[in-house]
C-alpha cells in the first residue's frame, strides 16, 4: 500500500491528464480504467500486517484538524487557522506518515493548497443547492484514516494537487457505501470486497464532479454520457461488470482484509456482514 499511496511522500500538481479528460476519448477510458484498477488492486486494497502508517496517531490527528476547520468553517483562513495549533496536527500527521522533514515541510504547504480547495468548496456550497459537508462527524470515528478513507483521498487528492490526507479530509464518508454514513445494512454490504471497490472510487469520482467540477462522475466507467455524472444513484451497476468482481474473493478471504475490516467497523456492523456474505455464497451454492 505504502508505495502506491506514497503516504510518506508529497506530490507536486494535480493529474490533470485523468481528471479532465478531452472529449472522452478511448485513451482517456483506458488510462483512467489502469488508474483505477492499479489504484484498487489486491496488492493496494489487501494489506497483511499493514504498518506503512500509524492509524491512530493519523486518526487523532485528523480529528483534531478536522474540528478546528469546522469552528473556523465562517472565518478567514489565512489568518485564523493555519495557526500554531493546526500546525503541530499536520506535523503529528507526518509522523503518522514516517515522513522525513523535507516531505513535512512540503506537507505544511500543500495543506495551504487544502485551505483554498476547502474555501472555494465552502463559498460554493454558500450559493448553490449543493448541501454542505459535515467535518466532525463522530460516528465515523473508526472510518477517519482508514485505508478506504484513504483510497478515497488518493483520488480526490490526485485531482486537486493533495495529499491523500488531505484529500480525504474533504469528506469524512467518502469511501463507505450509501449515502453519508448511511445505515448498518449498507455498511455492511459494502465490506464486500467489489462493493468496497465501487464505494471508493464511486463516493470520489461523484465528490469531485458535485463539489470541484472536475473528473468523470458517478458514471465513473462509461464514457459519451454526460447526463447524471452528478447524480449519486446512478454508476452503480459498475460494482458488478469490472475486474473486481472476482466472486472467489467473498470465500477466499485473506488476513490483511479482515484486520482492517476489524478494526475500522462495529460489532453489529461485522455481524450484519456475515449474514449477508452467508446469504451471498449460500445463493451462489444454489444456483
Amino acid at each position: 500500500m505504502a508505495s502506491y499511496l506514497k503516504l510518506n511522500t508529497v506530490l507536486e500538481g494535480p493529474r490533470n491528464d485523468l481528471f479532465k479528460p478531452p472529449g472522452w476519448s478511448p485513451e482517456w477510458f483506458s488510462s483512467w480504467r489502469s488508474y483505477i484498477l492499479s489504484l484498487l488492486s489486491d496488492d493496494v486494497i489487501i494489506v497483511p500486517n499493514d504498518k506503512s502508517y500509524d492509524f491512530p496517531k493519523l486518526n487523532l490527528h485528523m480529528r483534531h484538524v478536522l474540528e478546528i476547520l469546522a469552528a473556523c468553517i465562517k472565518l478567514p483562513p489565512s489568518e485564523h487557522v493555519f495557526d500554531e495549533l493546526i500546525k503541530e496536527h499536520i506535523k503529528g500527521i507526518a509522523e503518522a506518515c514516517s515522513m522525513d522533514l523535507e516531505n513535512t515541510d512540503k506537507l505544511l504547504k500543500n495543506f495551504q493548497i487544502f485551505l483554498c480547495e476547502f474555501t472555494k468548496r465552502h463559498e460554493y456550497t454558500l450559493h448553490s443547492c449543493i448541501e454542505s459537508i459535515v467535518l466532525n462527524n463522530d460516528s465515523t470515528s473508526l472510518f477517519r484514516g482508514s485505508l478506504d478513507h484513504l483510497l478515497f483521498g488518493k483520488i480526490v487528492g490526485d485531482a486537486l494537487g493533495l495529499h491523500p490526507v488531505f484529500g480525504a479530509m474533504l469528506n469524512p464518508t467518502g469511501g463507505i457505501c450509501g449515502p453519508d454514513n448511511s445505515n448498518i445494512f449498507l455498511r455492511a454490504l459494502g465490506k464486500i470486497p467489489m462493493m468496497r471497490r465501487h464505494s471508493i472510487v464511486h463516493d470520489a469520482s461523484g465528490y469531485l464532479r458535485l463539489y470541484h467540477g472536475v473528473g468523470p462522475g458517478y458514471l465513473y466507467f462509461k464514457t459519451g454520457e454526460i447526463r447524471g455524472r452528478g447524480v449519486p444513484t446512478n454508476g452503480h451497476e459498475h460494482a458488478w461488470q469490472y475486474p473486481w468482481t472476482d466472486m472467489k474473493m467473498l470465500v477466499c478471504w485473506q488476513a490483511g482484509e479482515l484486520k482492517d475490516m476489524c478494526r475500522t467497523s462495529s460489532l453489529p456492523e461485522l455481524i450484519t456482514f456475515f449474514i449477508i456474505l452467508s446469504v451471498v455464497i449460500l445463493l451462489i451454492i444454489m444456483f
